[in-house]
């Protein structure tokens, strides 16, 4: 699902990680060069069309007219993920600036490559069990509004002994029958409304890098503070300068709060990574590693570890219950058609058999 969005975004010449990536490449060759940046950004914008070319032909207007790069991207909306604005801010500061675009380049080009070419994700599964739940609600409606009352009628004709199951299926059939519209609407309403919010988020996730509901989990966003705080320490950064830029850049919310409080208490004297800790954006056991990094004077080199090793184990965690998620859903739905069959099909036999 996410593959095919991001194909229809390319050729709809809107925002996604590929067009990103080969900006973010015109745009590191062009550090410290005005005339190759713009020349490079002119020629991007010829070969574009569309809302992409719009929006690069608006980043090399403010840059013409003298704003820093971090401005520029962050005044063009929804030109890069709110991460990489982030991590450009701060590289900004530290003098990084050519080095993390070009990371960041590599990183959104190979944003897909992390998972397997077969590996259903998450919202891709949910999205799945919804379009097929909507399905069989529709056809159970229509068998229990049309089909039973038939069948009803002519095992009666026949004097057929009815089994628990069709005497069952029969006591649910009548309020459908008399109230379906009432019944109908309301489920599809519950099923196409979570549809549409999850094709939502995934363009939005594709083209600003937003994951829904991520302003109030805290712990969503520590894979980005940790490796843009190991950027910063690496270059001998102020952190809180970077948790700073941080706190402005991540949508407003919880998470946005909770990144100026522990700035506040960072400014205040307090150690940033017990800070981190108690705020909740790592636990005790990775306060430990980043402590025996730091001791060892290789702090900037832990905390990109550490990002990377709390963002592969949430691709894995999502993985597998998207594994269990899916045949959770087959084993529903094939428990729903079981009954079904047996209900629809046993009195069916029992008629056969007093015929022959």
């Amino acid at each position: 699902m996410r593959a095919s969005l991001q194909a229809t975004l390319h050729v709809l010449n809107r925002p996604e990680p590929l067009r990103q990536s080969s900006l973010l490449m015109v745009l590191a060759s062009g550090v410290g060069d005005a005339e190759s940046l713009i020349s490079g950004l002119e020629a991007l914008g010829q070969e574009s069309t569309g809302i992409w070319q719009n929006r690069v032909n608006q980043l090399l207007y403010l840059l013409n007219s003298g704003q820093r790069m971090s401005e520029a991207l962050g005044t063009t909306s929804g030109l890069l993920p709110n991460d990489t604005l982030v991590a450009i801010r701060v590289a900004e500061e530290n003098g990084t600036l050519q080095q993390v675009l070009g990371e960041e380049a590599h990183r959104l080009s190979t944003l897909d490559t992390e998972r397997g070419p077969v590996s259903p994700s998450l919202s891709s599964t949910i999205l799945w069990g919804l379009v097929v739940t909507l399905v069989v609600t529709c056809i159970l409606i229509y068998v229990l509004v049309n089909v039973v009352p038939a069948y009803v009628r002519i095992f009666d004709d026949f004097g057929v002994e009815l089994p628990a199951a069709t005497q069952l299926l029969i006591s649910v059939t009548a309020p459908v029958e008399d109230f379906w519209a009432i019944i109908l609407f309301p489920n599809i309403t519950l099923i196409v409304t979570p549809i549409l919010g999850i094709v939502y988020g995934l363009y939005r996730h594709i083209t600003t890098g937003h994951v829904l509901f991520s302003e109030r989990l805290i712990r969503f966003w520590s894979p980005l503070i940790l490796r843009t705080l190991g950027a910063s320490v690496a270059a001998d950064g102020s952190v809180d300068r970077t948790l700073e830029s941080i706190a402005k850049q991540i949508p407003k919310g919880r998470a946005a709060s909770t990144v100026a409080e522990v700035r506040q208490k960072v400014i205040a004297g307090s150690d940033f990574l017990e800070e981190l800790k108690n705020a909740g954006l790592i636990r005790p056991t990775e306060l430990a590693f980043l402590r025996s990094g730091r001791n060892s004077n290789h702090l900037d080199w832990a905390l990109l570890h550490l990002a990377n090793s709390l963002t592969e184990r949430r691709l894995i965690f999502a993985d597998r219950l998207a594994a269990v998620i899916q045949p959770a859903i087959v084993i529903c739905i094939g428990l729903v058609m079981a009954f079904l069959s047996v209900a629809l099909f046993t009195p069916l036999v029992r008629l056969v058999n007093n015929m022959a």
